[in-house]
């Protein structure tokens, strides 16, 4: 008796083939790979892009100060994000909150990885959507080192 396996992203079907006649069909929500594991993230690979503005437009490395990112994806709720996720170049958001459509985040610049400073330097925020799709944007600022 041939068992023909058809398989799509989040289903398998499981159809019993006897003699050109099909004898059963079974069909169950189940994990088809690995990745479905992971808290249902069936979007790998996709990055949704999101409108970023960072504030303010200088950025002092020696500052102990903080930074803001205004985060606004091109599609989905900024409802749905997850701020535990989001970070900008290393630095993890500290704090955030949502007002005018907009996700308002709030950085420590001493928490910055890898910044150098410079005229046009794009500062990049990445996080994910609690579905576990990713979300990326940039914001072009000047970046200082008043501490030397």
């Amino acid at each position: 008796m041939p068992i023909l396996f058809i398989m799509n992203k989040k289903n398998w079907i499981i159809s019993l083939v006897l003699t050109g006649v099909m004898i059963g069909l079974l069909m169950f929500s189940g994990a088809s790979s690995s990745s479905d594991t992971d808290g249902g993230d069936y979007n790998h690979g996709y990055v949704m892009p999101a409108d970023v503005t960072i504030k303010p437009k200088t950025i002092d490395l020696a500052s102990k100060g903080k930074f803001t990112a205004f985060i606004t994806p091109i599609d989905g709720d900024v409802a749905n994000i997850d701020i535990e996720t989001i970070k900008c170049e290393g630095a993890p958001a500290i704090s955030g909150h949502i007002a005018g459509g907009k996700l308002i985040v709030k950085f420590n610049i001493q928490d910055l990885v890898g910044v150098e400073p410079g005229t046009d330097v794009e500062l990049t925020v990445t996080g994910k959507f609690y579905d576990g799709t990713s979300f990326e944007g940039s914001d072009t600022v000047k970046v200082v080192d008043g501490g030397g």
